[in-house]
């Protein structure tokens, strides 16, 4: 799993939002049970059908993560955990979409 520290270029213990950074399927893994996302939330989040949401996780799979989505990660990380919270929660709020998950995508 490559979780890098945005300060150190040693993998991080702590998986602070600030400090979480996404590259590839297994920091999408860890930065989404960080979140406690599951399918239904990053379809919504990020407006990919949950077939390709599917496809992101699944690491026996060749697809990469499209690269908008990976950046979108990495902004929401940037806000600190407070106020990524806060926009998670307003974002399925106002879909109605149930959050946290209970079984947040696994790492």
């Amino acid at each position: 799993m490559n979780i890098i520290s945005n300060s150190l270029s040693q993998p991080v213990d702590s998986l602070s939002p600030s400090r979480l950074t996404v590259e590839d399927k297994a920091s999408f893994r860890a930065w989404c049970h960080h979140f406690k996302l599951d399918i239904d939330n990053v379809s919504c989040l990020f407006g990919v059908s949950k077939p390709q949401v599917y496809k992101y996780i699944d690491m026996s799979l060749e697809t990469t993560i499209r690269k908008p989505v990976v950046n979108a990660c990495n902004l929401i990380s940037l806000k600190g955990e407070e106020k990524a919270t806060a926009f998670l929660r307003q974002k399925f709020e106002s879909a109605n979409i149930s959050w946290p998950s209970s079984l947040p995508i696994g790492n």
